[in-house]
């Protein structure tokens, strides 16, 4: 069984619902398995927030992104607008047309993929002090550093 947090190997964590009573099977949700506390607590605090916004008659809200993840959507916005101005500014979004919102579905999530790309190849690999580009690969001139290989 894998843990629903994270998807690893869970080890032994669950989850009993205790709104529901001793003999009710929905008291016990058996696919809710654990690797750990530290999934189990995360798992707890985003139910908690489920179920009391559920209560109160709101929408469940998404968690804090990352400033990468707010920049990135930031940048959506010029691919919303361009896709927006290509079907017309005049027409509202309900009435967009499926072809129509599929294509504004695909720019942003196309910008927003593309951003993250970008953020993680600009950090991917930490710069090695006194050379004027990072190294991408560290093992890219491996070939000529190996001192049992004969050089030709």
């Amino acid at each position: 069984m894998k843990c629903w947090v994270c998807a690893r190997e869970a080890r032994g964590y669950g989850h009993i619902d205790l709104r529901f009573g001793v003999a009710d099977p929905r008291r016990y949700p058996l696919d809710w398995a654990f690797c750990s506390r530290r999934c189990q607590d995360a798992f707890h605090r985003f139910y908690h927030q489920h179920v009391a916004a559920q209560r109160r008659g709101e929408e469940v809200t998404m968690i804090d992104a990352s400033a990468v993840e707010q920049a990135a959507m930031r940048s959506c916005l010029k691919a919303f607008g361009s896709a927006a101005e290509a079907i017309g500014f005049g027409k509202p979004l309900g009435v967009y047309s499926e072809a129509e919102a599929l294509q504004v579905i695909d720019a942003i999530v196309t910008y927003y993929t593309e951003a993250m790309v970008a953020h993680h190849e600009a950090t991917a690999q930490p710069p090695v002090r006194g050379l004027a580009h990072p190294v991408r690969d560290s093992f890219l001139d491996i070939e000529s550093d190996l001192p049992w290989e004969a050089k030709p």
